[in-house]
C-alpha cells in the first residue's frame, strides 16, 4: 500500500484523531521497515531546557523497551545533547528529518557511550527522527528505530518520513489539543 492510499483509507475509516495517528504510524513503520518507534507532541523550543512531551503513541515496544525510551527521554544530559544536535540540523527550518548519521557521525557516535548503551538496552542501534514545529513552541515528532544488526535507515526512508510529516495534517500538533 502506498503512502497516499494509506492516508485516504485511514481518513475514511477512522474519524477520531488518535486512531488516525496510530493507524498511520503503523503503516509508516511498515513502509520504512522500522521495528519500533513513536509519534509524540509537546511544548517547548529545543534551545532551552523547557521541552515538555504531552502525548505519545507508539508501536513495537515491549513494556521494558518503553521504559528504556522513557528513561532515555528523561536523561537530562543525553536529551540536551540530542536536542542541540537536532536543532543544528534544522537551521532556520521548522521541520527536519534526521538519520542517526546526520546527528552523530560514526566517529562522534563512538564518543557518546551513554546514549549508545541506552539504545542498546532496548535492542536498537539506529534511528530516523523527524521533528516539526507548528508554532513557536509546539512540536510533533516521529522517532523510528531499527533493531541491533539491521541496516541503517537511509535517505529514501528519511524522505518518506519528511513527506509524511509535511503532508499529513493529523501529524501536526496544535496547542489546543488535549488528546493524542
Amino acid at each position: 500500500m502506498s503512502l497516499l492510499s494509506s492516508v485516504i483509507a485511514i481518513a475514511e475509516d477512522r474519524p477520531e484523531l488518535a486512531g488516525r495517528r496510530q493507524a498511520f504510524l503503523n503503516v509508516l513503520a511498515e513502509l520504512v521497515q522500522a521495528d519500533a518507534g513513536f509519534w509524540a507532541w509537546g511544548r517547548g523550543w529545543p534551545n532551552p531546557d523547557s521541552i515538555t512531551p504531552v502525548a505519545m503513541l507508539d508501536f513495537g515496544f515491549t513494556d521494558e523497551q518503553r521504559a528504556v525510551v522513557i528513561e532515555w527521554g528523561l536523561d537530562r544530559e543525553g536529551n540536551h545533547l540530542f536536542r542541540q544536535r537536532i536543532r543544528a540540523t534544522m537551521t532556520s527550518r521548522l521541520q527536519a528529518p534526521s538519520l542517526r548519521r546526520d546527528v552523530f557521525s560514526d566517529e562522534e557516535w563512538a564518543t557518546v557511550p551513554a546514549m549508545r548503551r541506552q539504545l542498546a538496552r532496548g535492542g536498537w542501534e539506529n534511528w530516523l527522527h523527524c521533528v516539526r514545529y507548528s508554532a513557536s513552541d509546539t512540536w510533533s515528532n516521529l522517532f523510528l528505530l531499527r533493531n541491533l544488526g539491521r541496516a541503517d535507515f537511509g535517505a529514501s526512508e528519511a524522505t518518506l518520513v519528511d513527506l509524511a510529516m509535511t503532508s499529513v495534517a493529523w501529524l501536526h500538533s496544535t496547542v489546543e489539543e488535549s488528546l493524542p
